[in-house]
Protein backbone atom coordinates (compact mmCIF):
# COMPACT_ATOMS: atom_id res chain seq x y z
CA UNK A 1 0.00 0.00 0.00
CA UNK A 2 1.84 2.92 -1.34
CA UNK A 3 0.35 5.64 1.57
CA UNK A 4 -2.42 5.15 3.99
CA UNK A 5 -5.35 7.27 3.95
CA UNK A 6 -5.63 10.15 6.58
CA UNK A 7 -8.08 8.48 9.66
CA UNK A 8 -11.80 10.01 9.61
CA UNK A 9 -11.47 13.17 12.07
CA UNK A 10 -13.29 11.20 14.81
CA UNK A 11 -10.19 8.66 14.47
CA UNK A 12 -7.53 11.43 14.74
CA UNK A 13 -6.28 11.97 18.11
CA UNK A 14 -7.86 14.00 20.25
CA UNK A 15 -10.50 15.35 17.56
CA UNK A 16 -13.64 13.24 18.79
CA UNK A 17 -12.86 14.98 23.00
CA UNK A 18 -12.31 18.30 20.87
CA UNK A 19 -16.37 18.45 19.36
CA UNK A 20 -16.98 17.16 21.93
CA UNK A 21 -16.19 19.82 24.35
CA UNK A 22 -17.76 22.62 21.90
CA UNK A 23 -20.66 21.04 21.61
CA UNK A 24 -20.87 21.04 25.36
CA UNK A 25 -19.54 24.43 25.55
CA UNK A 26 -21.30 26.26 23.00
CA UNK A 27 -24.86 24.24 23.19
CA UNK A 28 -24.90 22.37 26.84
CA UNK A 29 -25.60 19.55 24.76
CA UNK A 30 -22.97 16.68 23.77
CA UNK A 31 -22.73 14.03 21.41
CA UNK A 32 -20.32 11.21 22.88
CA UNK A 33 -20.36 10.36 26.32
CA UNK A 34 -16.89 9.29 26.63
CA UNK A 35 -13.96 10.36 23.98
CA UNK A 36 -11.00 8.26 25.09
CA UNK A 37 -11.14 6.58 21.49
CA UNK A 38 -7.46 5.41 20.60
CA UNK A 39 -6.87 3.97 17.12
CA UNK A 40 -4.07 1.13 17.62
CA UNK A 41 -3.12 -0.30 14.08
CA UNK A 42 0.00 -0.78 12.21
CA UNK A 43 0.40 0.48 8.34
CA UNK A 44 -1.99 -1.25 6.77
CA UNK A 45 -1.25 -3.31 3.93
CA UNK A 46 -3.70 -2.81 1.52
CA UNK A 47 -7.45 -0.44 1.31
CA UNK A 48 -8.89 -3.69 2.20
CA UNK A 49 -7.17 -3.76 5.38
CA UNK A 50 -7.84 0.10 5.70
CA UNK A 51 -11.49 -0.59 5.38
CA UNK A 52 -11.26 -3.14 7.99
CA UNK A 53 -9.87 -0.68 10.45
CA UNK A 54 -11.72 2.24 9.88
CA UNK A 55 -14.86 0.62 9.86
CA UNK A 56 -14.74 -0.93 13.43
CA UNK A 57 -13.40 2.73 14.78
CA UNK A 58 -16.21 4.93 13.40
CA UNK A 59 -18.90 2.17 14.86
CA UNK A 60 -17.09 2.45 18.46
CA UNK A 61 -17.82 6.12 17.77
CA UNK A 62 -21.18 6.28 16.56
CA UNK A 63 -22.42 3.57 18.97
CA UNK A 64 -20.65 2.63 21.75
CA UNK A 65 -19.72 6.54 22.37
CA UNK A 66 -22.85 7.84 20.96
CA UNK A 67 -25.18 6.12 22.95
CA UNK A 68 -28.37 7.70 21.42
CA UNK A 69 -27.20 11.52 21.59
CA UNK A 70 -25.47 11.94 18.43
CA UNK A 71 -29.06 10.62 17.26
CA UNK A 72 -30.89 13.21 18.52
CA UNK A 73 -28.47 15.89 17.20
CA UNK A 74 -28.96 14.33 14.29
CA UNK A 75 -32.71 14.36 14.49
CA UNK A 76 -34.48 16.89 12.13
CA UNK A 77 -38.18 15.81 12.66
CA UNK A 78 -38.25 17.31 15.73
CA UNK A 79 -37.47 20.61 14.80
CA UNK A 80 -36.53 21.79 18.28
CA UNK A 81 -33.33 20.27 18.01
CA UNK A 82 -32.12 22.45 15.08
CA UNK A 83 -31.30 26.01 14.58
CA UNK A 84 -33.91 28.08 12.42
CA UNK A 85 -32.86 27.25 8.92
CA UNK A 86 -30.27 24.94 9.72
CA UNK A 87 -31.39 21.22 7.75
CA UNK A 88 -29.80 18.10 8.35
CA UNK A 89 -28.63 16.52 4.87
CA UNK A 90 -30.43 12.83 4.72
CA UNK A 91 -26.81 11.18 3.92
CA UNK A 92 -25.41 11.99 7.20
CA UNK A 93 -27.94 9.92 9.18
CA UNK A 94 -27.86 7.41 6.43
CA UNK A 95 -23.88 7.10 6.77
CA UNK A 96 -24.01 6.21 10.48
CA UNK A 97 -26.63 3.86 9.95
CA UNK A 98 -24.77 2.04 7.21
CA UNK A 99 -21.72 1.86 9.21
CA UNK A 100 -23.54 0.02 12.46
CA UNK A 101 -25.64 -1.95 10.84
CA UNK A 102 -24.40 -3.02 7.15
CA UNK A 103 -20.68 -2.51 7.45
CA UNK A 104 -19.56 -3.51 10.51
CA UNK A 105 -21.60 -6.53 11.69
CA UNK A 106 -20.14 -8.55 8.31
CA UNK A 107 -16.55 -7.46 9.63
CA UNK A 108 -16.60 -8.20 12.80
CA UNK A 109 -19.81 -11.19 13.33
CA UNK A 110 -19.88 -14.67 12.02
CA UNK A 111 -23.23 -13.80 9.78
CA UNK A 112 -25.18 -17.21 9.84
CA UNK A 113 -28.15 -15.30 8.03
CA UNK A 114 -26.65 -15.05 4.60
CA UNK A 115 -28.82 -12.29 3.29
CA UNK A 116 -26.97 -10.02 5.41
CA UNK A 117 -23.87 -10.94 3.17
CA UNK A 118 -26.16 -10.23 0.66
CA UNK A 119 -26.80 -6.86 1.74
CA UNK A 120 -23.23 -6.17 2.44
CA UNK A 121 -22.25 -6.70 -1.21
CA UNK A 122 -25.11 -4.80 -2.54
CA UNK A 123 -24.29 -1.73 -0.75
CA UNK A 124 -20.94 -1.50 -1.44
CA UNK A 125 -21.31 -2.35 -5.50
CA UNK A 126 -24.64 -0.35 -5.83
CA UNK A 127 -23.59 2.58 -3.57
CA UNK A 128 -20.40 2.84 -2.67
CA UNK A 129 -18.72 1.56 -6.07
CA UNK A 130 -21.65 3.38 -8.58
CA UNK A 131 -19.83 6.72 -8.62
CA UNK A 132 -16.64 4.86 -9.80
CA UNK A 133 -18.10 3.04 -12.79
CA UNK A 134 -19.90 6.33 -13.89
CA UNK A 135 -16.47 8.05 -13.80
CA UNK A 136 -14.62 4.95 -15.31
CA UNK A 137 -17.10 5.26 -17.79
CA UNK A 138 -17.40 0.63 -17.21
CA UNK A 139 -20.69 -1.04 -16.53
CA UNK A 140 -20.99 -2.17 -12.86
CA UNK A 141 -19.77 -5.36 -11.70
CA UNK A 142 -22.25 -8.13 -11.27
CA UNK A 143 -21.86 -10.41 -8.25
CA UNK A 144 -22.53 -14.03 -7.52
CA UNK A 145 -23.01 -15.50 -3.66
CA UNK A 146 -20.91 -14.33 -0.97
CA UNK A 147 -17.41 -13.71 -0.64
CA UNK A 148 -17.53 -13.12 -4.72
CA UNK A 149 -17.59 -9.15 -4.21
CA UNK A 150 -14.39 -9.45 -1.16
CA UNK A 151 -12.25 -11.57 -4.17
CA UNK A 152 -13.15 -9.49 -7.37
CA UNK A 153 -12.53 -5.78 -5.84
CA UNK A 154 -9.30 -4.40 -6.60
CA UNK A 155 -6.73 -1.93 -4.85
CA UNK A 156 -8.19 1.16 -6.77
CA UNK A 157 -11.88 0.18 -5.91
CA UNK A 158 -11.42 -0.51 -2.04
CA UNK A 159 -9.34 2.77 -1.97
CA UNK A 160 -12.28 4.51 -3.70
CA UNK A 161 -14.37 2.81 -0.84
CA UNK A 162 -12.71 3.94 1.89
CA UNK A 163 -12.34 7.14 0.64
CA UNK A 164 -16.19 7.77 0.28
CA UNK A 165 -16.06 6.47 3.79
CA UNK A 166 -13.72 8.75 4.71
CA UNK A 167 -15.43 11.65 3.30
CA UNK A 168 -19.15 10.83 4.53
CA UNK A 169 -17.67 10.91 8.48
CA UNK A 170 -15.79 13.88 8.14
CA UNK A 171 -18.33 15.37 6.73
CA UNK A 172 -20.95 14.70 9.91
CA UNK A 173 -17.78 15.66 12.11
CA UNK A 174 -17.67 19.07 10.59
CA UNK A 175 -21.79 19.29 10.28
CA UNK A 176 -21.68 18.77 14.15
CA UNK A 177 -19.15 21.38 14.47
CA UNK A 178 -21.28 23.82 12.16
CA UNK A 179 -24.88 22.95 14.74
CA UNK A 180 -23.07 24.17 17.70
CA UNK A 181 -21.59 27.63 16.16
CA UNK A 182 -25.40 27.97 14.60
CA UNK A 183 -27.11 27.33 18.11
CA UNK A 184 -24.65 29.78 19.55
CA UNK A 185 -25.89 32.58 18.13
CA UNK A 186 -29.40 31.99 19.54
CA UNK A 187 -28.05 32.51 23.22
CA UNK A 188 -32.00 32.85 24.90
CA UNK A 189 -32.71 29.39 23.15
CA UNK A 190 -30.20 27.20 24.56
CA UNK A 191 -32.19 26.61 28.11
CA UNK A 192 -35.07 25.27 26.21
CA UNK A 193 -32.88 22.86 24.01
CA UNK A 194 -30.75 21.52 26.66
CA UNK A 195 -34.23 20.68 28.74
CA UNK A 196 -35.31 19.24 25.44
CA UNK A 197 -32.13 17.10 24.94
CA UNK A 198 -32.39 15.75 28.72
CA UNK A 199 -36.39 15.36 28.23
CA UNK A 200 -36.26 13.29 25.00
CA UNK A 201 -36.41 9.27 26.14
CA UNK A 202 -33.25 8.63 23.83
CA UNK A 203 -31.36 10.97 26.70
CA UNK A 204 -32.29 8.17 29.77
CA UNK A 205 -32.36 5.32 27.31
CA UNK A 206 -28.82 5.69 26.27
CA UNK A 207 -27.83 4.83 30.06
CA UNK A 208 -28.91 1.43 29.34
CA UNK A 209 -28.31 -2.01 30.44
CA UNK A 210 -25.23 -1.91 28.06
CA UNK A 211 -23.97 0.79 29.57
CA UNK A 212 -24.40 -0.19 33.24
CA UNK A 213 -23.80 -3.83 33.17
CA UNK A 214 -19.93 -3.39 33.04
CA UNK A 215 -20.43 -1.14 36.29
CA UNK A 216 -23.08 -3.19 37.89
CA UNK A 217 -20.67 -6.65 37.15
CA UNK A 218 -17.90 -4.95 38.58
CA UNK A 219 -19.55 -3.71 41.92
CA UNK A 220 -20.95 -6.75 42.60
CA UNK A 221 -17.37 -8.58 42.09
CA UNK A 222 -16.17 -5.75 44.42
CA UNK A 223 -18.98 -6.45 46.85
CA UNK A 224 -18.76 -10.66 46.85
CA UNK A 225 -21.89 -10.84 45.42
CA UNK A 226 -22.93 -13.10 42.70
CA UNK A 227 -22.96 -12.44 39.01
CA UNK A 228 -26.21 -13.85 38.05
CA UNK A 229 -27.67 -10.82 40.29
CA UNK A 230 -27.36 -8.25 37.63
CA UNK A 231 -30.24 -8.92 35.22
CA UNK A 232 -32.26 -7.65 38.72
CA UNK A 233 -31.01 -4.38 37.96
CA UNK A 234 -32.26 -3.82 34.99
CA UNK A 235 -35.70 -5.76 34.92
CA UNK A 236 -37.82 -2.69 34.50
CA UNK A 237 -41.32 -4.34 34.03
CA UNK A 238 -42.87 -2.50 36.37
CA UNK A 239 -40.75 0.60 36.03
CA UNK A 240 -39.15 -0.18 39.76
CA UNK A 241 -35.62 -1.20 38.70
CA UNK A 242 -32.85 0.42 40.10
CA UNK A 243 -31.33 1.52 36.50
CA UNK A 244 -34.69 3.64 36.18
CA UNK A 245 -33.82 5.81 39.64
CA UNK A 246 -29.40 5.67 38.22
CA UNK A 247 -31.04 6.90 34.83
CA UNK A 248 -33.20 9.95 36.60
CA UNK A 249 -30.28 10.65 38.52
CA UNK A 250 -28.51 11.21 35.00
CA UNK A 251 -30.86 14.27 34.10
CA UNK A 252 -30.67 15.57 37.37
CA UNK A 253 -26.63 15.78 37.04
CA UNK A 254 -26.70 17.06 33.50
CA UNK A 255 -28.93 19.90 34.65
CA UNK A 256 -26.93 20.48 37.14
CA UNK A 257 -24.20 20.97 34.67
CA UNK A 258 -22.12 17.97 34.48
CA UNK A 259 -20.07 17.37 31.41
CA UNK A 260 -20.31 14.13 29.52
CA UNK A 261 -17.47 12.62 31.22
CA UNK A 262 -18.49 14.11 34.59
CA UNK A 263 -21.98 11.72 34.04
CA UNK A 264 -20.25 8.29 33.53
CA UNK A 265 -18.10 9.07 36.64
CA UNK A 266 -21.42 10.06 38.21
CA UNK A 267 -23.29 6.90 37.23
CA UNK A 268 -20.12 4.65 38.65
CA UNK A 269 -20.52 6.14 41.68
CA UNK A 270 -24.54 5.92 42.11
CA UNK A 271 -24.24 2.35 41.04
CA UNK A 272 -21.34 1.55 43.27
CA UNK A 273 -23.42 3.18 46.45
CA UNK A 274 -26.07 0.85 45.34
CA UNK A 275 -24.40 -2.44 45.30
CA UNK A 276 -21.06 -2.49 47.58
CA UNK A 277 -21.93 -1.98 51.63
CA UNK A 278 -20.49 1.17 53.14
CA UNK A 279 -17.83 -0.02 55.72
CA UNK A 280 -19.37 0.90 59.38
CA UNK A 281 -17.76 3.96 60.81
CA UNK A 282 -16.10 1.90 63.60
CA UNK A 283 -14.23 0.41 61.13
CA UNK A 284 -13.25 3.30 59.41
CA UNK A 285 -12.21 4.69 62.85
CA UNK A 286 -9.75 1.97 63.94
CA UNK A 287 -8.27 1.93 60.01
CA UNK A 288 -7.96 5.83 60.34
CA UNK A 289 -6.47 5.70 63.77
CA UNK A 290 -3.93 2.84 62.71
CA UNK A 291 -3.21 4.49 59.39
CA UNK A 292 -4.29 1.72 57.17
CA UNK A 293 -5.60 2.22 53.62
Amino acid sequence: MSSFPVLPLFLQKGKLSSLNDQLFKRTGCFAFIGTDLAVCATCPASWQDAFSIIVPGLYSVYHDYACKFLEMLLDDRNLGFQPDGFTVPRYLMSHKITVEQVLRPNITHGILYLSERDRFQNKISDFYLAPYYSTKGIKPQKFGKWPSLIECINEEQWEYIVMRIVDDSNSLYNHLLNWSIEWEKYPSELPNLKKQFSADKRFVSSFDARVCSPIVKACLKEANKSLKLANCYYNDKNNSAPINNWQREMVKCFLNGDKPDKLYAELQTIIRNEIVPKPNQSSLAIANMFNLP
